[in-house]
C-alpha cells in the first residue's frame, strides 16, 4: 500500500513539474475579480462566477485545469479573446503551453465549463477549449459564442439544454439568438462589457420575446375559438335545434287528434330536446364571440 502511495505521488508531482516550474496563479472557489494576460492560472479546484456578479477575462490569457475541476458561470461571463491573442481553456498538462510533461494531454482531462440558468448574456468570444469531457454545456440559450475553437473534448463540444451542438473540430464556431439585440464585439481588450449588453437588458428582451409569443397564442386560439364556435353553432342550429323546436311546436299544437296520441311524457321529452338543443347553440355562439374577442384583443397590446 505505501508503495501504491509513494507511485502515485510521484506521478501527481511529474505530472506537475511542467507547471510547477512556470508563474502561476492558482484558482479555486468564486472569482472576485477579472483575469488577465499577465498571469497564467491554475485551476486546483472548481472556480465559479457567483450569481448576480460579472466576471471579464482578457485577451491572451490562458487558463489550465487540473483534473475533475472546471468553470461553473452562475453570474456573467465575458471572456474577451482576439484572432491572435483567444482565451485559451485548456488541460494542466497540455504540452503546447507548459513545455514538455511526461504525462500527455488527452480528452476528459478536466469538466468543462458549466452556463447555469442564471447566466443570462455571457459570452465567450475568440476562445479555445480543448481537453475537457463536454466542453461547455449551456443550461440557458441566451448565451453568445463567437469564433471559438473546439478540440479533443472527450464526451461533447457545446450543448444548449442538452442539446448537442454539431462542431467541427479547429473551425471557428459561432452561436447566438440574440444576434439582432447583441451589439458587435470590437477586438479590444476593454475588461468592462458594454453597457446596452447588460442582464438587466437582455432578460427584458427575454421578457419581450415571451410577451411576444403570449399574443401569437392568444391571437391563433381566439381565431380558431371564434370560427369553430360559429361553426358548432350554425351546425347545431340547423340540425338539432331547428328539428327539435318543429316538432315540440307539433306536439304542443292544441289539436284534439294529437292530444289523443301524444302524451304529457312526449310533451315533456319534445321540450327537454328542444331545451337541450338550444343550449348546444348558445354555448358555440357565446364560444364564438369569446374567441372573436381574445383574437381582438391580441391586437391591443
Amino acid at each position: 500500500m505505501n508503495l501504491m502511495k509513494m507511485f502515485l505521488s510521484v506521478v501527481i508531482l511529474t505530472a506537475s513539474s511542467g507547471i510547477a516550474q512556470m508563474n502561476v496563479t492558482e484558482l479555486s472557489g468564486e472569482l472576485s475579480e477579472p483575469l488577465t494576460a499577465d498571469k497564467m492560472y491554475h485551476v486546483v479546484g472548481d472556480i465559479y462566477v457567483p450569481p448576480g456578479s460579472s466576471i471579464s477575462i482578457e485577451a491572451g490569457t490562458v487558463i489550465l485545469f487540473s483534473e475533475f475541476t472546471g468553470l461553473h458561470v452562475q453570474g456573467t461571463l465575458y471572456a474577451r479573446g482576439s484572432e491572435t491573442q483567444p482565451v485559451i481553456f485548456t488541460s494542466q498538462h497540455d504540452s503546447s503551453i507548459i513545455g514538455t510533461t511526461t504525462v500527455p494531454p488527452a480528452p476528459f482531462d478536466w469538466n468543462g465549463i458549466d452556463i447555469y440558468e442564471s447566466a443570462v448574456g455571457s459570452e465567450l468570444f475568440y476562445c479555445t477549449i480543448r481537453y475537457s469531457v463536454y466542453g461547455i454545456h449551456s443550461q440557458t440559450e441566451y448565451c453568445k459564442i463567437t469564433s471559438s475553437i473546439f478540440n479533443y473534448n472527450g464526451k461533447a463540444d457545446f450543448t444548449i439544454r442538452d442539446i448537442r451542438k454539431e462542431i467541427t473540430p479547429g473551425i471557428p464556431f459561432s452561436y447566438s439568438p440574440l444576434q439582432d439585440v447583441m451589439p458587435n464585439v470590437s477586438n479590444e481588450t476593454d475588461l468592462l462589457p458594454p453597457p446596452e449588453t447588460t442582464p438587466e437588458k437582455l432578460v427584458d428582451v427575454i421578457n419581450e420575446t415571451h410577451k411576444s409569443t403570449g399574443k401569437q397564442i392568444l391571437r391563433y386560439a381566439g381565431l380558431a375559438l371564434g370560427v369553430g364556435g360559429s361553426a358548432y353553432s350554425a351546425i347545431s342550429y340547423f340540425t338539432k335545434y331547428k328539428p327539435a323546436a318543429d316538432d315540440f311546436k307539433q306536439i304542443s299544437n292544441p289539436d284534439e287528434q294529437k292530444m289523443r296520441t301524444n302524451t304529457s311524457k312526449d310533451w315533456n321529452d319534445a321540450r327537454n330536446k328542444r331545451n337541450t338543443s338550444l343550449l348546444h347553440t348558445v354555448s358555440g355562439a357565446a364560444g364564438a364571440v369569446l374567441g372573436i374577442a381574445s383574437f381582438s384583443l391580441s391586437f391591443a397590446f
